[in-house]
């Protein structure tokens, strides 16, 4: 799926609908908002950790 991007990219498989424990997970809000605060903080230390890359959260400090 990445292959050839050209630029930084990710494939998240967090859960997978064909296994009932993963799918009775992904109907929990909870479980979801969690998820997408993980996936942001990674994507955050990452930006946070290029050289020279501003991003709106930095140049307001």
């Amino acid at each position: 799926v990445l292959i050839g991007a050209s630029m930084p990219s990710i494939l998240s498989e967090i859960s997978f609908v064909s296994n009932p424990s993963d799918e009775k997970l992904l109907k929990s809000p909870s479980y979801r908002q969690k998820v997408a605060e993980a996936l942001c903080k990674g994507i955050e230390d990452y930006v946070r950790n290029l050289s020279g890359i501003k991003t709106a959260r930095n140049m307001e400090q």
